[in-house]
């Protein structure tokens, strides 16, 4: 399972993770690993995109932490769900922040 912090606005607007420029560069990283897309999981821990507008464009904004707090018991159910053995984290700050995702890479179950 690979989680991202949140949406951000390619994301927000296609209803996806990891769809945007950051994304597609992610997800290649388990290619690259020899990992097949059939094996892995993408999701994020906060589940709406946080912004703030810049002239035309919608520019990524910290969660605050009643958003993260919002979305821990349902990144915890999917990380129940889904059986997880291995987690993976796309931010530091979700560790700072008190997200269920405690460490780069983890063994869960």
């Amino acid at each position: 399972m690979l989680v991202g912090e949140q949406p951000g606005d390619q994301e927000d607007l296609q209803g996806k993770p990891f769809v945007g420029p950051a994304g597609q560069l992610m997800r290649t990283l388990p290619a690259d690993a020899g990992i097949a897309d059939v094996d892995f999981y993408l999701t994020n821990a906060v589940k709406h995109f946080s912004w703030e507008p810049r002239g035309k464009r919608r520019i990524h904004k910290t969660p605050a932490q009643r958003d993260i707090a919002a979305c821990r018991n349902r990144l915890g159910d999917e990380i129940a769900d889904r059986r997880v053995h291995r987690l993976a984290k796309k931010r530091r700050r979700q560790r700072e922040r008190g997200c269920a995702v405690r460490v780069p890479i983890v063994r869960h179950g």
